[in-house]
Protein backbone atom coordinates (compact mmCIF):
# COMPACT_ATOMS: atom_id res chain seq x y z
CA UNK A 1 0.00 0.00 0.00
CA UNK A 2 2.92 2.19 0.62
CA UNK A 3 3.69 2.39 -3.10
CA UNK A 4 0.64 2.97 -4.25
CA UNK A 5 0.21 6.71 -1.71
CA UNK A 6 3.27 7.30 -3.07
CA UNK A 7 2.08 7.26 -6.53
CA UNK A 8 -0.96 9.46 -5.41
CA UNK A 9 1.70 11.93 -3.71
CA UNK A 10 4.07 12.01 -7.02
CA UNK A 11 0.63 12.42 -9.25
CA UNK A 12 -0.47 15.47 -7.07
CA UNK A 13 2.92 16.86 -7.10
CA UNK A 14 2.49 16.61 -10.59
CA UNK A 15 -0.54 18.14 -11.39
CA UNK A 16 0.19 21.34 -9.09
CA UNK A 17 3.23 21.56 -11.20
CA UNK A 18 1.63 21.51 -14.20
CA UNK A 19 -1.14 23.87 -12.98
CA UNK A 20 1.85 26.55 -11.78
CA UNK A 21 3.44 26.22 -15.26
CA UNK A 22 -0.11 27.04 -17.03
CA UNK A 23 -0.58 29.90 -14.97
CA UNK A 24 2.65 31.41 -15.55
CA UNK A 25 2.56 30.62 -19.85
CA UNK A 26 -1.02 32.58 -19.43
CA UNK A 27 0.67 35.11 -17.70
CA UNK A 28 3.54 35.39 -20.24
CA UNK A 29 0.92 35.79 -23.11
CA UNK A 30 -1.11 38.12 -21.90
CA UNK A 31 1.81 40.71 -21.25
CA UNK A 32 3.43 39.54 -24.45
CA UNK A 33 -0.14 40.35 -26.54
CA UNK A 34 -0.29 43.91 -24.54
CA UNK A 35 3.63 44.54 -25.43
CA UNK A 36 2.78 43.66 -29.21
CA UNK A 37 -0.50 45.76 -29.01
CA UNK A 38 0.79 49.12 -27.94
CA UNK A 39 3.60 49.78 -31.10
CA UNK A 40 0.45 49.16 -33.29
CA UNK A 41 -2.02 51.89 -31.93
CA UNK A 42 1.11 54.38 -31.88
CA UNK A 43 1.28 53.49 -35.97
CA UNK A 44 -1.93 53.47 -36.34
CA UNK A 45 -1.87 57.31 -34.66
CA UNK A 46 0.99 58.19 -36.79
CA UNK A 47 -0.70 57.24 -39.72
CA UNK A 48 -3.82 58.68 -38.62
CA UNK A 49 -2.02 61.70 -38.38
CA UNK A 50 -0.40 61.91 -41.88
CA UNK A 51 -3.77 61.22 -43.35
CA UNK A 52 -5.59 64.11 -41.68
CA UNK A 53 -2.60 66.34 -42.67
CA UNK A 54 -2.50 65.48 -46.12
CA UNK A 55 -5.46 65.73 -48.11
CA UNK A 56 -4.47 64.22 -51.15
CA UNK A 57 -3.00 60.95 -48.88
CA UNK A 58 -6.65 60.80 -47.12
CA UNK A 59 -8.52 60.90 -51.20
CA UNK A 60 -6.25 57.94 -52.19
CA UNK A 61 -6.91 56.01 -48.40
CA UNK A 62 -10.60 56.51 -49.29
CA UNK A 63 -10.16 55.48 -53.25
CA UNK A 64 -8.66 52.13 -52.09
CA UNK A 65 -10.70 51.88 -48.90
CA UNK A 66 -13.82 51.94 -51.35
CA UNK A 67 -12.25 49.73 -53.46
CA UNK A 68 -11.53 47.43 -50.99
CA UNK A 69 -14.90 47.09 -49.74
CA UNK A 70 -16.78 46.91 -52.75
CA UNK A 71 -14.46 43.80 -53.63
CA UNK A 72 -14.80 42.09 -50.30
CA UNK A 73 -18.75 42.20 -50.85
CA UNK A 74 -18.33 40.13 -54.43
Amino acid sequence: MAPLAELVQRRQAILERCETQRATVAAAAGSLQEASATPMMLALGAAGAVLAVSPRLRRWTSRALTAYMLLRRL
